[in-house]
């Protein structure tokens, strides 16, 4: 996986799962390469949040009084991440996020990102970072059933998208992925997840 482009925007495909090499990482690389495909010469990372480095909101109030600034800002590399998901290049003006799902919701890396995501909750809506983007999820589950599986986790980053400005497309879930490998030994799994990439290529 590729890292952040050196200058300019790039559009994000960020695999949020611990597990390296797993399903998480094949469904981004999926991603990541119809968006290749179809925009070509698109200024594009594919990266995994476990490599980046991520410390957790502390609730230290400092972006209540200073909107838009984060008292860790320069600490860890959250806010320039964040800024990379609010700024996907023009090409393609859309971040992805992928990543498994946890006791029903999303993995604690993650959410530790998304928290940090509060340092925009104070600012205006016309103020809000990604005001003209939009985010997209694709979620992975073991379970093969449960009504309210993604429920907790869709509802989670509905509200980040609010807090950062973002529009939150509707979002590919997929049930029944258990093993690591279980994404690249399932084709039907693999052609729904190139469908869905497709389909955020025609949104732009």
């Amino acid at each position: 996986m590729n890292g952040f482009s050196s200058s300019g925007r790039h559009t994000l495909v960020l695999s949020c799962s611990p597990r390296k090499a797993g399903n998480s990482d094949s469904a981004a690389e999926l991603v990541g390469g119809e968006f290749a495909a179809r925009r070509p010469g698109l200024s594009l990372s594919v990266r995994r949040l476990s490599d980046i480095d991520i410390r957790a909101c502390t609730a230290c109030d400092y972006c209540a009084a200073h909107p838009g600034r984060c008292s860790m800002a320069g600490l860890d590399e959250t806010n320039r991440l964040l800024s990379a998901l609010c700024a996907p290049s023009p090409e393609l003006p859309v971040s992805v996020i992928v990543s498994p799902i946890h006791f029903y919701h999303l993995p604690a890396r993650l959410k530790a990102l998304l928290d940090r995501s509060q340092y925009s909750w104070h600012l205006p809506p016309g103020e809000k970072p990604g005001r003209d983007a939009k985010l997209a999820v694709v979620l992975l589950a073991a379970r093969r059933r449960g009504a309210r599986l993604f429920e907790g986790s869709l509802l989670t980053l509905r509200y980040v998208a609010s807090a950062l400005g973002l529009e939150l497309v509707e979002p590919l879930t997929l049930y029944g992925l258990d093993a690591p490998d279980a994404l690249s030994r399932d084709g039907e799994a693999q052609a729904r997840v190139r469908e869905y990439a497709r389909s955020l290529v025609s949104l732009s």
